[in-house]
């Protein structure tokens, strides 16, 4: 099957977003706009017969680490290896720019992941809902600027992420949540089919609780999703009232790596950021 494979560009952002939504995902032109601004994110496009079939995007953080994501193959044209090939193309333009290449595979990706030499770190599983209204949201305040997490983000999770946390937080839309002597944060963004909510870091599963507890007020009690990085995160999102709905695993590649987690981070960017 012939298709021609080369970087998106903003005029493409309309496509992408058309594509994504065509197969259920929930990103917005604003996210695929946001990819294909950012100097940090490398993507690819495949076209068939001048349509947009095919997109996969790779976050990297400095030399350190890549993030793998928005993997999106048109339904026409699954299951005849255009994921795989489009996957490819992503990993081979960034597997020697940095020492980590990371990704979150579900059941169909992960076999062909593990082919090109990836291994599982840990399981994340997507928990929704809104959490108890019990939870007290004391000590917590709106965040606006991401130059006032971006040290403690980056203690966390080993490498500068700063660009991305302002580019998250410069959306109108998005809500941030701090807590006031800054032991943790929270971004909720808007998706197409909902609010998604990360990263999350925070010192202990208390202070977890009452980010998660600003977030459902900010939201004004709206449902919303959250990815959970390993157990012990799922344990609170869990005993929050949030409930698991899927698993994906964490994998990366040369070696097996805790890219982008640590103590403290409880839940990702996002499968597409990491």
């Amino acid at each position: 099957m012939d298709v021609d494979f080369r970087p998106l560009t903003a005029r493409d952002a309309g496509d992408a977003a058309a594509l994504s939504t065509a197969v259920g995902w929930g990103m917005r032109r604003t996210d695929w706009e946001r990819f294909v601004s950012l100097p940090a994110v490398r993507t690819v496009g495949g076209w068939r017969d001048g349509e947009l079939v095919a997109t996969a995007t790779a976050v990297c953080y400095d030399a350190a680490v890549a993030w793998i994501g928005s993997i999106v193959v048109a339904a026409p044209y699954r299951r005849r290896g255009l994921g795989t090939r489009v996957f490819e193309r992503a990993f081979d333009d960034v597997r020697d720019r940095v020492d980590v290449v990371g990704l979150d595979a579900n059941d169909t990706g992960k076999p062909i992941y593990a082919d090109a030499g990836f291994d599982d770190v840990l399981t994340a599983t997507v928990y929704t809902g809104t959490p108890s209204a019990d939870l007290d949201a004391s000590g917590v305040e709106p965040l606006t600027d991401a130059a006032r997490i971006a040290g403690y983000d980056a203690t966390r999770v080993s490498v500068d992420r700063e660009f991305l946390l302002a580019s998250l937080l410069d959306d109108p839309d998005t809500r941030g949540v701090v807590t006031t002597d800054d032991t943790g944060y929270a971004i909720a963004t808007p998706t197409r089919t909902g609010w998604a909510v990360g990263p999350l870091l925070a010192d202990d599963r208390q202070t977890t609780h009452r980010l998660l507890a600003a977030v459902r007020d900010a939201l004004d009690g709206d449902s919303f999703t959250i990815n959970a990085l390993g157990s012990a995160p799922a344990a609170a999102f869990a005993a929050a009232g949030l409930t698991d709905t899927r698993t994906l695993t964490r994998m990366t590649y040369p070696t097996p790596e805790p890219a982008l987690t640590g103590r403290g981070v409880y839940a990702n960017a996002g499968f597409a950021l990491g």
